[in-house]
C-alpha cells in the first residue's frame, strides 16, 4: 500500500475544496431557466424567419425580430419605402395615404392582415429611420440570390408604387411634380434594386 505525505494530501485537499468553491456556486435557477427560455424562443423566432424569408444571417434575423417582425409581418417589410415616401414631405396627405394603401392591394398583403395593419400603422405615425435601414439590409440579402429579371421586375413594381404615392399630391392641383425628399427615396428604391 503506498502511503502519501501529508504535505501531498494536504496541497490536494486544498485543490479539491477551492474546485469544489467555484463549480457550485448558487445558480439562480430562475433567472437561468428564464435565459434558456429566451434562447429557445429567440432560436425558433430566427427559424421561422428563415423558413419565411430564405434569409440565414443571424444579425439580420436579431434585427428583424428586435424590430418586431415575425412570420406575420414580415412581408410589410418589403413597403417601406411606400411609407417613406408618403411621409417624405413631413405629412401624409389622403391622396398619399389611399395611393398608399392601394399598394397594399397591389403587393398582396391583404393575405397577411398583421402586415397590412403594420403598413396601416406606418402611414398613421412616422417611422423612424432605422426602419429605412433594416428595409435596405432585408432587401440587399433578399436579392443576393435573385435572377436579375425577378429583381428588376420587383424593384420596377415597388418604384411605380412609390412614384405613385410621391405624386399623389404634388404639384399644380395635385397634379406632377416629386419633392426632393420624395425624390431620395426613389432613388433609395432604384439603388437598393439597381433598376
Amino acid at each position: 500500500m503506498i502511503t502519501l505525505t501529508n504535505r501531498f494530501n494536504s496541497r490536494f485537499d486544498n485543490q479539491i475544496q477551492d474546485w469544489e468553491r467555484r463549480a457550485f456556486v448558487p445558480l439562480d435557477e430562475t433567472a437561468a431557466y428564464e435565459r434558456l427560455d429566451a434562447f429557445f424562443v429567440r432560436e425558433s423566432a430566427r427559424r421561422a424567419l428563415t423558413k419565411t424569408s430564405g434569409i440565414e444571417d443571424v444579425d439580420l434575423l436579431d434585427a428583424l425580430i428586435d424590430a418586431g417582425f415575425d412570420e406575420e409581418t414580415l412581408p410589410a417589410l418589403q413597403l417601406v419605402p411606400i411609407a417613406f415616401a408618403a411621409w417624405a414631405s413631413d405629412s401624409v396627405t389622403d391622396q398619399e395615404s389611399r395611393a398608399a394603401v392601394w399598394s397594399i392591394y397591389e403587393f398582396r398583403l391583404f393575405e397577411y392582415p398583421e402586415a397590412a395593419s403594420r403598413v396601416q400603422r406606418w402611414l398613421d405615425v412616422r417611422p423612424e429611420q432605422e426602419l429605412w435601414d433594416l428595409w435596405l439590409a432585408y432587401t440587399q440579402s433578399r436579392l443576393e440570390n435573385t435572377p436579375d429579371t425577378i429583381r428588376q421586375v420587383s424593384g420596377n413594381q415597388l418604384l411605380e408604387q412609390a412614384t405613385a404615392v410621391a405624386i399623389a399630391s404634388g404639384g399644380m392641383m395635385g397634379i406632377g411634380t416629386v419633392c426632393e425628399a420624395e425624390q431620395d427615396v426613389l432613388d433609395g428604391i432604384r439603388n437598393a434594386y439597381r433598376v
